[in-house]
């Protein structure tokens, strides 16, 4: 649970810095992932764990 915590930062951090979310491929970059398949698959199981709640994306 507290890796999901961790992984669920970058985003609010991000949202906090630019006042907006990023795209997947920034989020990949800015946490040093190169897939954005990875990504995507982290930030599906963030949302299912209630740890990310996604406005205006359908996963």
């Amino acid at each position: 649970m507290p890796q999901r915590k961790a992984q669920a930062r970058g985003p609010r951090r991000w949202i906090e810095e630019r006042g907006e979310g990023p795209s997947v491929r920034q989020l990949a970059k800015a946490i040093g992932m190169r897939s954005t398949a990875s990504v995507t698959y982290h930030l599906a199981n963030l949302e299912r764990s209630g740890a990310l709640i996604r406005e205006g994306v359908s996963v």
